[in-house]
């Protein structure tokens, strides 16, 4: 059964003026927190991303159900 899990990420900018932080919540389908982990770091990594990124923590979600407009 898949549930959705929150995952808490890290990411760090360096520039010339020295390394930014910042944190960004993500809501990731999955059936497990090892297989949420794993999706998001793909999704991550697929994306192109250049900033490196760190998962500091997933917990699962109280959302059961999402409900989208069509497109």
């Amino acid at each position: 059964m898949k549930m959705y899990y929150v995952a808490n990420v890290r990411f760090t900018d360096d520039s010339r003026k020295g390394a930014k932080q910042f944190t960004k919540e993500f809501l990731v389908e999955a059936v497990s927190i090892t297989d949420a982990e794993t999706t998001l770091t793909k999704a991550l990594r697929e994306e192109g991303t250049v900033l490196d990124f760190e998962v500091r923590g997933i917990r699962a979600s109280r959302v059961e159900e999402v409900y989208a407009k069509p497109e």
